[in-house]
C-alpha cells in the first residue's frame, strides 16, 4: 500500500473538489492531517482515508469492536477501470482486521460496489439530525468475539 504524502496534496484536494456534493464537509486541514498521520492511502488514482477504532462507539445501529478499521472516504480519479476494487482489496489485506464504513442510503453505486467487494450490510445510520439516512457495511476479517 502506498500512503499519501504532501506531494499528493493538490491531486487529492482536486479529487475532493470533484466529489464536493458527496463530501462537502472535508476541509484542506483534514486532508493534511490524514496525510501527516499516515491514515490516507493514495495509489493508482484511488484515495482511502481510514482510522483504527480505539473505542467501542457505535456507527449508527452497528457496534464495531476496538481495533476495527473505519474507512472514512474512498475516492477514485476515474471510475470503471477496476482500480478501486483492486486497491480496496489490497487495503483489506493491509489492515488485517475488520473494515467498517458508512454510506449515504441514496448512493446506490457505492453500495453495489461494497457488496461486490465482499462487504455485508450490517446496520443503518443517519446524519443531519436524522434527515440524511445511511447504511453501514462491514468487511469481516476477524471473527465476532
Amino acid at each position: 500500500m502506498k500512503h499519501a504524502t504532501m506531494e499528493d496534496f493538490e491531486t487529492i484536494k482536486g479529487l475532493f473538489k470533484k466529489y464536493r456534493s458527496v463530501f462537502p464537509h472535508i476541509r484542506n486541514s483534514k486532508i493534511i492531517s490524514r496525510i501527516e498521520s499516515g491514515q490516507m492511502v493514495f495509489q493508482d488514482g484511488v484515495m482511502i482515508t481510514y482510522s483504527i477504532r480505539k473505542n467501542k462507539l457505535k456507527i449508527g445501529t452497528f457496534a464495531p469492536i476496538k481495533g476495527d478499521c473505519v474507512l472514512h472516504q474512498i475516492l477514485v480519479s476515474e471510475q470503471g477501470n477496476g482500480n478501486a476494487s483492486r486497491i480496496l482489496n489490497e487495503f483489506f489485506k493491509f489492515v488485517d482486521t475488520n473494515v467498517v464504513l458508512s454510506v449515504r442510503a441514496d448512493n446506490d453505486r457505492a453500495q453495489k460496489f461494497y457488496l461486490k467487494n465482499n462487504m455485508a450490510l450490517v446496520g443503518d445510520v443517519s446524519w443531519s439530525k436524522g434527515t440524511l439516512p445511511g447504511k453501514v457495511y462491514l468487511y469481516r476479517k476477524q471473527p465476532i468475539i
